[in-house]
């Protein structure tokens, strides 16, 4: 079986079964594909890039504010758990992807939640609507760990942590979008788009990380002649 393209795929894609792997690691090049038949559905799937840094950005500076008025700690503590907070964000970014982005489901239900939350992406990579995350589901797991970390830590580093953390979260989206979409780039910034590059059209099993190549370095999955690259374009 085959996805008709030219139909609503959401409806499509569970059916492929054991072909869905091999399908959705085709990518179809400056094509917009058509989720729903239903087009209030359609537009939930849909996010200008802008949309990330103008929701999230107020909240980084808010909980980073808040940090400060609360702490009993210096500056530099709470600076240090700023970037901690991103640090972790990169370390999330990388298996996120790894695990979850690319996991092989084989279930209907798996294979359609899949293509739902990355595959889309894999099949259609130039689609400038779908390379941000949606406000919605970012929404909760933003929520998710703002209710972690005020659980486990102080408030003043719980919301410095959490700052450095969403910060992390929209240089990464605002990263992958312009990586993308945007003009040349040179040094590092080239570097990593020759990465992501190689991600989409050579080997999808390697190159997990997006805003930077240090846990790809670090397990091992940013191949020899990647690294070469990357560092020749630093």
């Amino acid at each position: 079986m085959d996805v008709n393209l030219d139909r609503a795929v959401v409806a499509q894609v569970g059916q492929l079964g054991d072909e869905y792997n091999q399908w959705v690691y085709r990518p179809q090049h400056r094509i917009t594909l058509r989720f729903f038949e239903k087009e209030w559905m359609e537009n939930l799937t849909r996010t200008p890039w802008w949309i990330v840094p103008s929701l999230w950005l107020p909240l980084v500076a808010w909980n980073a504010r808040q940090s400060l008025e609360k702490a009993s700690d210096g500056p530099q503590v709470l600076a240090a758990f700023f970037a901690i907070g991103m640090g972790a964000w990169g370390a999330m970014e990388y298996f996120i992807h790894r695990f979850l982005f690319h996991a092989k489901p084989t279930s209907s239900w798996g294979i359609t939640m899949h293509f739902l939350l990355h595959g889309c992406h894999h099949k259609s990579p130039d689609d400038r609507l779908r390379l941000v995350f949606p406000p919605a589901p970012a929404a909760i797991v933003i929520f998710l760990v703002h209710t972690v970390l005020l659980a486990t830590l102080p408030i003043a580093l719980a919301k410095a942590w959490f700052a450095g953390m969403l910060f992390g979260y929209v240089c990464y989206d605002c990263c992958h979008y312009f990586i993308h979409h945007g003009g040349k780039m040179e040094g590092i910034l080239q570097g990593i788009r020759t990465n992501h590059m190689k991600h989409h059209y050579k080997n999808p099993a390697l190159g997990f990380g997006i805003s930077t190549p240090l846990f790809d370095i670090a397990f091992g999955t940013l191949p020899l002649k990647q690294l070469g690259g990357a560092i020749s374009n630093a």
